[in-house]
């Protein structure tokens, strides 16, 4: 699932989930239920592929998004 995957990089880069949400130009709460359903469109992983220093389809791998 990319989800643990996904805090595990947040986690190991010492981001606050506010800031990646920022990046995304999203609001927390909106980055919190997103992150909590794995609802992440196309445009929002490849950016946080940027941010967190994941190869491009790093944080897929194998796995779909909207």
């Amino acid at each position: 699932m990319i989800i643990p995957r996904l805090k595990q990089q947040i986690k190991a880069k010492k981001l606050l989930q506010k800031a990646i949400a920022e990046e995304l130009g999203i609001s927390p709460q909106n980055f919190t239920n997103k992150l909590r359903r794995g609802t992440f469109n196309k445009l929002e992983i490849e950016r946080m592929n940027q941010l967190l220093e994941i190869k491009p389809k790093g944080i897929l791998k194998n796995e779909q998004f909207n």
